[in-house]
């Protein structure tokens, strides 16, 4: 038996047959900045994630971005 495949609604308004080719390094990092964009609670915490953007270069340039506060 194969799984059902799942489709859920874009909730921003955007065109949903517009994919965009990335890393998943880029998907995360992307998702990431608009938790923080949209959300002022929202702080990523963690080794490394600072100005040195992390080992795998997931928070690069989230913390010119969005601040020490923030990106810790």
């Amino acid at each position: 038996e194969t799984p059902r495949e799942e489709t859920y609604p874009a909730t921003d308004g955007a065109d949903t047959n517009d994919c965009v080719d990335m890393t998943c390094r880029d998907a995360v990092r992307e998702a990431i900045r608009q938790a923080l964009a949209t959300d002022d609670r929202v702080f990523l915490m963690g080794e490394d994630v600072g100005r040195y953007g992390g080992c795998f270069a997931i928070s690069k340039g989230l913390f010119d971005e969005f601040g020490a506060e923030r990106i810790r």
